[in-house]
């Protein structure tokens, strides 16, 4: 079953690339894709269009346009609702040695949905905890609407891989994965066939919704020291320092660091690209080029500039928000649980109170 004609992928990839040039050279994780191609044999057709054409592996991170032309090509050779099958068929899921090695099921789903955040610009995950059932929401970006069905599935069957994972070795686990709540908007019905949980329809947003309590279930093969390993991999991985950047990346760090800084504002990208005597399709090849979008340095300024106000300036979240030019607080928060999996007030606490306790321990 195919969701659209492949010059509807095609036209999609190409507006994408004339419209926001350093997004759709950003890179983005290949393990989905990887999966795939393993599980099919590397035809010869997987990679035509792309930069990366004949290859019979691929490199960790790629560029977006060449993972969607994969994509499209995968959907109209073996068609949406084969390709959700396998990942149910599969015995493991990309990324999977990392989420399950979690302590519970709600630490795995909030190390997921960062990571998520980190490497895939056009998806958006986050996991609202305050309320029961627990509720994860997910954001594909519009401008890659003929993808939407793919990606919405993709994420469904791989959180619910997580969460069977954590609760089905129980003896009451079938009866807690028969109330987890699925909201589809696009994706394919097959999900509905492989998993006992409720099926809906939404509106607006594709979720999952999932017992508070189940948010508890443990690991019984956590490993404490594994897991903080992990962690901090993770955020080596998210976090480039200064000697590994290119030096045009640099530059555009430090205008951007002194535009919020100095007046509290995000630079808009034609001013960055005059101050650096470059066009704006100029500097967005580059940056590409680089590996990285203006979009990304952004963030990375914008997440750095809150760890250091949060910790040492012990400004209250909404003061926070304004030095780092958000329109409001909630943007903010947002933006900063998608990263890092919380909320900037929670994130605050747990650092404080991990100084503390090396303090005590000294």
């Amino acid at each position: 079953m195919n969701i659209a004609a492949p010059l509807g992928f095609d036209a999609c990839i190409a507006e994408l690339s004339r419209k926001d040039p350093f997004k759709a050279f950003s890179k983005v994780p290949t393990g989905m894709l990887s999966f795939w191609a393993e599980s099919i044999g590397w035809p010869d057709w997987l990679l035509e269009g792309t930069s990366h054409a004949g290859s019979k592996q691929l490199p960790r991170r790629i560029r977006m346009v060449d993972d969607l032309k994969a994509t499209a090509n995968l959907i109209e050779r073996i068609g949406e609702e084969r390709l959700v099958e396998m990942i149910f068929e599969w015995g493991r899921f990309p990324g999977d040695t990392a989420v399950l090695s979690a302590p519970d099921l709600g630490s795995a789903l909030s190390f997921f949905s960062a990571n998520v955040n980190r490497t895939n610009p056009p998806i958006s995950l986050a996991l609202c905890d305050n309320a029961d059932p627990v509720r994860l929401s997910m954001a594909i970006d519009p401008d890659i609407a003929p993808f939407s069905p793919i990606y919405e599935s993709t994420l469904i069957a791989v959180v619910l891989a997580v969460v069977r994972s954590f609760i089905e070795l129980r003896k009451e686990g079938r009866d807690i994965l028969g109330k987890v709540t699925v909201g589809i908007v696009r994706s394919s019905p097959v999900v509905a066939g492989k998993f006992p949980c409720r099926i809906v329809t939404s509106s607006q947003e594709p979720f999952i919704d999932i017992p508070k309590d189940a948010l508890t279930r443990t690991n019984p093969g956590f490993n404490p020291d594994f897991w903080e390993g992990i962690l901090r991999q993770g955020q080596t991985e998210g976090t480039s320092t200064n000697a590994d950047m290119p030096e045009l990346v640099r530059a555009v760090e430090a205008a951007v660091t002194a535009s919020l800084t100095e007046h509290g504002r995000i630079l808009q990208f034609a001013e960055v690209a005059r101050s650096l005597d470059r066009s704006q399709r100029t500097l967005a090849r580059n940056l590409a080029e680089s590996g990285f979008s203006y979009r990304s340095i952004v963030d990375r300024v914008r997440l750095t500039m809150a760890q250091d106000l949060l910790l040492h300036g012990r400004l209250a979240v909404h003061e926070v928000a304004k030095r780092l030019g958000y329109g409001d607080d909630t943007a903010f928060v947002r933006s900063f649980r998608r990263h890092f999996g919380v909320s900037p007030a929670r994130w605050r606490r747990n650092e404080l109170l991990a100084q503390s306790q090396g303090n005590t321990a000294a």
